[in-house]
């Protein structure tokens, strides 16, 4: 299973399938998740042989629209991203981020996760 069809399938459930990759639906219905890798930690071994797993840094963005509606959301997908049957580990708190001309409020929070490769 690739790293995003995993998170889909910890994520989507949370927001009845609206879990994206990088971007929203053309015409999104909130709340919504959208998740993007930013990097992670490579594994480059002396011998040049190929690792087994990968690891990826994913940021985690919630929106809704209400605060409380986000930080519940937001505290939701820590744990569906705890609950992944995979290392994982959480880059900190959520920041909290408002959209002035959607108005709408969000929350991002940053993942550790290591998987096999595909």
């Amino acid at each position: 299973m690739s790293l995003e069809e995993i998170i889909f399938s910890a994520l989507g459930p949370l927001v009845d399938g609206r879990c994206s990759p990088d971007i929203t639906d053309d015409n999104p219905q909130y709340p919504l998740i959208v998740y993007q890798g930013v990097g992670g930690v490579a594994i480059d071994y002396a011998d040049q042989t190929a690792a087994d797993k990968d690891n990826a840094r994913v940021q985690v963005w919630v929106w809704a629209e209400t605060r409380l509606s986000a930080s519940d959301l937001s505290r939701q997908v820590r744990d569906a991203m705890m609950a992944i049957d995979l290392p994982v580990k959480t880059l900190g708190s959520p920041v909290s981020e408002m959209n002035d001309v959607l108005k709408l409020y969000g929350a991002r929070t940053d993942f550790s996760i290591w998987y096999p490769r595909a």
